[in-house]
């Protein structure tokens, strides 16, 4: 008997050999998942081409595979999604657009990295983006737009890098930012038009924006809290139309705006504060300081 044949019995003997936990006929030591009946074959392989359709067939009886370029989950529904149980990485760019069937992501869980875009707009029934905590990086833009019922970004809380653009849009009850708390970095952040949106926590680890910073027109905003780790802006920053904004105490931290700061229209916001940050920021700032439109009271 050979010392690998020995070893190898020993560890049938103490784990068991002959279990088989999923009832797939793969006895536990053949099987990649013995908790998922329909995968046991660990060998992991890249598909070359583009997913739009029939992804149930996609995993096959794989545990893991990549996909080089792009998936659409445009057509596919809750089972559709949950089949892609084996998907682990995506060359190209990722779209859930005008799907009126998803109401979360379940499925999406091995999913570590999107070389592309990361889309999902106007799902109106999608709620939560759970079912995507393994995401921990997207190559070009994070777009989370018109997503009428989706009430958190609790999902995301592996995603530490975005190579493009941040923009969350439209989004009628999303109340927190929560779920963004690993991001670092981004190349440009825009913030708009979410009506329900109280506060930016959950953007706390972020440190630096390559280029603009837009927060305009979500009309419950109170605070920039949450944004008290930002020393950086590439170019400018633009604070616009936030009609209950009281305060821009969250920037304490930033030192740095390549381009200008113009800080308007925010109705409760005091004057002072605008000028305070213009301060703050003094030969940081690369541009001009404008603020108009602020008509709060001041302490």
């Amino acid at each position: 008997m050979t010392r690998a044949t020995l070893l190898l019995t020993t560890l049938c003997l103490s784990v068991g050999c002959r279990r088989d936990e999923d009832g797939d006929g793969v006895l536990a030591h053949e099987d990649c998942d013995d908790n998922n009946p329909k995968a046991w074959n660990g060998a992991r392989d890249l598909v070359r081409g583009s997913l739009s359709e029939n992804y149930r067939a996609f995993c096959g009886n794989r545990c893991a595979r990549d996909l080089k370029r792009d998936l659409d989950l445009s057509r596919a529904n809750q089972r559709d999604v949950a089949s892609l149980y084996c998907l682990s990485s995506v060359g190209g760019s990722v779209y859930i657009n005008d799907n009126p069937a998803l109401e979360g992501l379940g499925g999406l869980d091995a999913l570590s990295s999107v070389g592309g875009d990361l889309v999902l707009y106007s799902n109106e029934r999608l709620r939560s983006l759970a079912g995507l905590e393994a995401l921990a990086s997207v190559g070009g833009d994070l777009e989370i737009l018109i997503n009428f019922r989706l009430v958190s970004l609790t999902g995301l809380d592996a995603l530490s890098s975005i190579g493009g653009e941040l923009t969350i849009l439209n989004n009628d009850r999303l109340t927190s930012l929560a779920g963004l708390d690993t991001l670092s970095s981004v190349s440009g952040l825009e913030i708009a038009n979410n009506e329900q949106l109280t506060s930016l926590t959950g953007l706390d680890a972020l440190s630096s924006v390559e280029g603009d910073l837009l927060i305009k027109d979500n009309v419950s905003l109170m605070s920039l809290t949450g944004l008290g780790g930002l020393l950086s802006v590439g170019e400018s920053v633009f604070i616009r139309n936030n009609d209950g904004l009281t305060s821009l105490s969250g920037l304490d931290a930033l030192s740095s705006v390549g381009g200008d700061l113009s800080v308007n229209d925010n109705e409760a916001l005091c004057a002072d504060e605008a000028d305070e940050l213009c301060a703050q920021l003094g030969a940081g700032l690369g541009g001009s300081c404008a603020q108009t439109g602020n008509h709060g009271v001041c302490p």
